[in-house]
Formats: C-alpha cells, sequence, structure tokens
C-alpha cells in the first residue's frame, strides 16, 4: 500500500514560500518518487525515501535558512514487507513521532519505528518538548 504524507509545517502546505506542488513542479526528478495528491499531501511511489540536505538523498532539503534543524543524511522512511518504517540517520538534531500526543525521539529506539495512520514524523528541533521550527508531515495512509 503506498504511504500518504501531508506536510503539517513550516507553513502548513508551504516549504520555503511554495506548495508542495510548486516544490515537485520545481524538482522534476521528484516525480519519480511522488504523486502529488493536493498541494500539501504526497503519496509515495518508491520504497526507500532518504531525506536530508545532502544532494544524494531522495528529498533534498537544502535550504539552510528554512531547514536548519535538518542533517544531510536525516531520516529514511522503507518499505519492507508491506509495512512503512521510519529511520534516523544519526541525525544531529533528531526525528521524533507524535503518537496519540506523545513525542518519541526515533534515536532512542532499538529498532526503526513502523509508521501508522495519524503518526505525525517531525524532523528537526525539539527542545523541553516544544518545537523550534521543525518540519512536520503527518502520516495520512499507509
Amino acid at each position: 500500500m503506498a504511504l500518504v504524507l501531508r506536510l503539517t509545517s513550516p507553513s502548513d502546505s508551504m516549504w520555503f514560500g511554495i506548495s508542495i506542488k510548486r516544490w515537485v513542479e520545481n524538482h522534476p526528478e521528484y516525480n519519480n518518487y511522488f504523486d502529488i495528491i493536493d498541494s500539501s499531501t504526497i503519496s509515495v511511489k518508491v520504497d526507500r525515501l532518504e531525506i536530508g540536505r545532502q544532494k544524494n538523498n531522495k528529498v533534498v532539503l537544502d535550504n539552510k535558512l528554512v531547514f536548519s534543524g535538518v542533517s544531510r543524511k536525516h531520516a529514511l522512511i522503507v518499505r519492507e514487507g508491506g509495512k512503512w518504517f521510519l529511520v534516523d540517520q544519526r541525525s544531529k538534531y533528531g526525528t521524533w513521532v507524535r503518537i496519540k500526543g506523545e513525542i518519541v525521539d526515533v534515536r532512542t529506539l532499538p529498532e526503526p519505528i513502523s509508521l501508522k495512520q495519524g503518526y505525525e514524523i517531525i524532523l528537526g528541533k525539539l527542545q523541553n518538548k516544544s518545537l523550534e521550527k521543525p518540519i512536520t508531515l503527518l502520516v495520512v495512509a499507509v
């Protein structure tokens, strides 16, 4: 089954001032990885999705002003055995998942976390349990 993600921040559907739809249009290679559902929602078409600032990631978030809390190799979303998993790639500021209001640090888990509908993926700075300009993606469907 496809993984469907909705950008919930920064700016609810806007990444550095443009919608996800425009962002993907500006990066034609992303059409190999996503189907655009609407301005803030994508369906993942690949089994392995690397996220980070480094150019060899499938999702490159290289604007340091906007994505200051994102590492060069930040996180990995991977499909194995029909399930989707989230792995932190030893990022500096962490990869988090909000599950029913509780925030879990993915770095501290002994194994990758299995993504479920309603989980919120958080990439970036977390200080005193309050988020500081993170990137958040809501898992809409798995």
